[in-house]
């Protein structure tokens, strides 16, 4: 599964009483608000033990949720996690993460007996470009994003190795109040590229791997897939919320279609959940 997904489920799933749209019943612009708030709640998730991958696993487990209105580190969830390089009135440079978990190698048929996929995680810098801004005529957000991303495997940040570069752009479209009140949906089309060694991490098949079954791989650079996730948050009542979501992953166009290790040319991953805003920060911030 995208680590990029949890991570919107839980940095984006904050704080909806407090956002404001133009058709809702509250004020539009900017106004004082807690500097943080926190929270907890509990997912379940099913999601490909890699991508390509034609088996799937299941997780339930407990997160914190966030809210943070700095200047330079932000973390909201009409936003995402952001650290700020620069930001102007419609163009924006700051980090970018992505990845996905672990794997173990005899979790699918392909693998049996190759080593354990590690944890990969993906950060490097991101330009955004505003194409479409909420204001009070206009409900939606759209922007355009570019990020670079460096590709490292990590078991709980020990035997970390570079795994290449990462290129992906990609839109996004968010709303908040779109069915009522501070609910929020938000959309993102995405493609990523992908250096030689990235895709050899996951669809390369070394000579000592070889089986009558799963032939010598080595793979290329170029496209990894193309996705489209939905999420959807919705006010059950004060300060408590669930949500929804769902990422559709395609790699008929994969540089590396024909490895023996990527067996589906789509997969699916989906979570939903319920959590809990329970403190707000006396300090408050305009925004």
């Amino acid at each position: 599964m995208k680590l990029l997904f949890l991570f919107l489920i839980l940095t984006l799933s904050s704080s909806l009483t407090m956002a404001e749209a133009p058709n809702s019943k509250k004020s539009f612009g900017k106004r004082e608000r807690p500097l943080y708030e926190l929270g907890a709640g509990v997912l379940h998730s099913q999601f490909p033990h890699y991508p390509g991958a034609s088996t799937t696993k299941k997780v339930t487990l407990p997160f914190p949720t966030a809210l943070y209105r700095g200047k330079t580190f932000r973390l909201k969830r009409e936003e995402g996690a952001r650290g700020i390089f620069y930001s102007g009135d419609r163009v924006e440079l700051d980090v970018s993460f992505d990845g996905t978990l672990a794997s173990d190698g005899d979790d699918t048929k392909v693998r049996q007996g190759m080593n354990e996929l590690d944890a990969l995680i993906e950060f490097g810098p991101r330009f955004l470009y505003n194409i479409l801004k909420v204001s009070k005529t206009n409900p939606w957000d759209f922007d355009f994003h570019f990020a670079t991303r460096m590709a490292f495997s990590t078991g709980f940040l020990e035997n970390m190795h570079e795994r290449g570069l990462v290129f992906n752009p990609f839109f996004t479209l968010r709303r908040i109040s779109l069915f009522t009140d501070d609910d929020l949906f938000a959309s993102f089309l995405s493609v990523k590229y992908a250096t030689q060694k990235w895709h050899q991490y996951y669809y390369g098949v070394p000579q000592k791997y070889v089986t009558p079954t799963r032939p010598f791989y080595q793979a290329d650079s170029g496209v990894a897939e193309y996705s489209l996730a939905l999420l959807y948050n919705y006010p059950l009542k004060k300060d408590i919320y669930i949500f929804a979501g769902l990422i559709q992953s395609l790699y008929k166009d994969s540089a590396n279609r024909n490895s023996p290790l990527l067996t589906k040319t789509t997969n699916t991953s989906t979570v939903f959940g319920i959590y809990w805003n329970f403190y707000k920060s006396k300090q408050t911030v305009l925004d």
